[in-house]
C-alpha cells in the first residue's frame, strides 16, 4: 500500500473514558474489553462491579494474527476490504493489507501515548476513505518489517550460546550482549520484509522474505561472538570437550 501523510481529522476518533490515558501499555488497540468482578465491601461483604480495560497486542504478535485465521475469518475479512474499495485483496494477499492496518493503528495509538485509540479495522477504513482506494491508478511501494521482540531476541541468542560456547546470555558482559543483540536484531529485520509495489495495468506485485529462522539466528550469534576474543576462546574449549566425549562414546579405553 501507499506511503501516507494523515490528516489531523483522524484526531477525532473516540479515545475512550475521560480521554486522559497515561501510557499506551501495548502496541496496538484493539477495543475494550468489560468483566464483571467481585469485589470485597463492608464487613465481610462483597459486591460484584463492572470494570472496562483496554485491549492491545504486541505489534508482532498482531501482525501475526493474520496467518492463523481461519478460513471464515479470512474471507470475511477479504470481503470487508472489498467493500471498502480494496479490489486487488485475495486470501494470499491479505495478510499484507492487514499488517499496513495495523502498523497504521499503531503509530497513531503509540505516537499518542495511548489516546488515540484506533483499531486496526477502523485504520482500514479511515485509510480507505481518505486515500480514495479503490480510485486510484496504481499503488506505489511500500514495506513492512516484522520487529521480534526483545525477550525472543534473548531467547534466541542464548539458544547459539549454549550451543556454540557452553555460555548463557546472563553470562555475558553488557557490552557483550549489546553487540549480540543488535546483531540478530538486524538480521531478524532484514529477514523479515514484505514490499508491494505497482505492477502493470493496476496489478500489486507483492515480494515476501519468510523471516527470521533457527539456523540463521544461530549462524549470526555464532558469527558475531567470534568477534569477541572471550567467547572464541569459549569455542575452542567446547569443540575440545565434545571431541573428549564423542571419544568416551565411540572409542573405549581412550
Amino acid at each position: 500500500m501507499a506511503r501516507y501523510r494523515e490528516s489531523n481529522s483522524l484526531i477525532k476518533l473516540k479515545t475512550g473514558g475521560s480521554g486522559s490515558v497515561s501510557s499506551a501499555k501495548g502496541d496496538v488497540y484493539f477495543g475494550k474489553e468489560t468483566k464483571k468482578m467481585t469485589v470485597p465491601s463492608g464487613r465481610a461483604g462483597k459486591k460484584e462491579i463492572t470494570v472496562t480495560t483496554d485491549t492491545t497486542k504486541t505489534l508482532a504478535d498482531a501482525i501475526a494474527m493474520a496467518y492463523t485465521w481461519t478460513d471464515a475469518e479470512r474471507k470475511a475479512f477479504v470481503a470487508k476490504a472489498r467493500a471498502l474499495g480494496y479490489d486487488d485483496t485475495t486470501d494470499l494477499t491479505s495478510p499484507n493489507l492487514w499488517a499496513m492496518a495495523v502498523n497504521g493503528a499503531s503509530e497513531w495509538y503509540k505516537n499518542s501515548n495511548g489516546q488515540v485509540k484506533i483499531t486496526p479495522e477502523e485504520y482500514l477504513e479511515w485509510y480507505a476513505k481518505s486515500k480514495g482506494v479503490g480510485k486510484a491508478p496504481e499503488p506505489s511501494t511500500s514495506k513492512t518489517i516484522t520487529q521480534y521482540g526483545a525477550p525472543q531476541i534473548r531467547d534466541w541468542i542464548n539458544d547459539g550460546l549454549t550451543k556454540k560456547f557452553g555460555r548463557t546470555f546472563e553470562s555475558l558482559t553488557q557490552e557483550e550482549r549489546s553487540i549480540l543483540f543488535n546483531a540478530v536484531k538486524e538480521y531478524s529485520e532484514k529477514a523479515s520484509v514484505t514490499i508491494s509495489k505497482a505492477g502493470k495495468k493496476g496489478t500489486t506485485i507483492t515480494t515476501v522474505k519468510p523471516g527470521a529462522t533457527t539456523a540463521g539466528v544461530q549462524e549470526v550469534v555464532e558469527e558475531a561472538a567470534m568477534q569477541i576474543p572471550g567467547l572464541a576462546e569459549d569455542a575452542d574449549r567446547m569443540v575440545k570437550i565434545n571431541f573428549s566425549q564423542w571419544l568416551t562414546q565411540n572409542a573405549p579405553g581412550a
